[in-house]
């Protein structure tokens, strides 16, 4: 008789267990695969003036950003749809200095705030197009580099003086959103 109390005893406590320890949620945080293109831009006398990127956001993240907006034809979106989407997007990563860091002759060259942006939507993605103007035109030699803070990824464009006004670069980057 002892056993078997014993036994139902071990038995109710070891099915207790788990409903008597706390419970947690699920500990993650979202990541998105962004495509990069980028271009140093060119004065036509040869001075760097500025980096122009596009950055095509994979189709979950894009889906996700997109709950929300009203737009007038099923499954496609205008620039004037996604104005207020791109303005969240160039003041957020402000924060970050938009992932991009420029130097001209080894030392740093200040980026002004983004201009001329905007996002569209293509084959299930969007991308946002913007521009970040140099503070002050260097006609140096230069480089260029977009990665994110936790160095999971990095692309280094550099450029010779060159009579061309823009030099590009594109590669599949990964941003973790904290």
């Amino acid at each position: 008789m002892m056993n078997r109390t014993h036994s139902c005893f071990c038995a109710v406590l070891l099915l207790s267990l788990p409903v008597s320890l706390p419970m947690t949620g699920a500990a993650a945080h979202p990541h998105v695969w962004v495509t990069t293109h980028s271009e140093i831009l060119y004065s036509a006398e040869g001075a760097m003036t500025g980096v122009r990127h596009a950055w095509t956001f994979d189709d979950m993240f894009s889906a996700y950003a997109l709950q929300g907006i009203s737009h007038a034809r099923k499954g496609q979106y205008t620039r004037e749809e996604l104005a207020s989407l791109a303005q969240l997007n160039v003041t957020s990563l402000k924060e970050y200095g938009y992932f991009t860091y420029a130097r001209a002759d080894g030392r740093k060259v200040k980026l002004l705030d983004a201009a001329d942006y905007w996002l569209e939507y293509k084959d299930a993605a969007l991308t946002l197009h913007f521009t970040l103007p140099l503070k002050a035109a260097d006609g140096g030699g230069r480089s260029g580099s977009t990665f994110d803070s936790t160095g999971r990824s990095r692309a280094t464009l550099t450029a010779a003086n060159t009579n061309a006004n823009a030099a590009k670069i594109g590669m599949p980057y990964f941003v973790s959103m904290i």
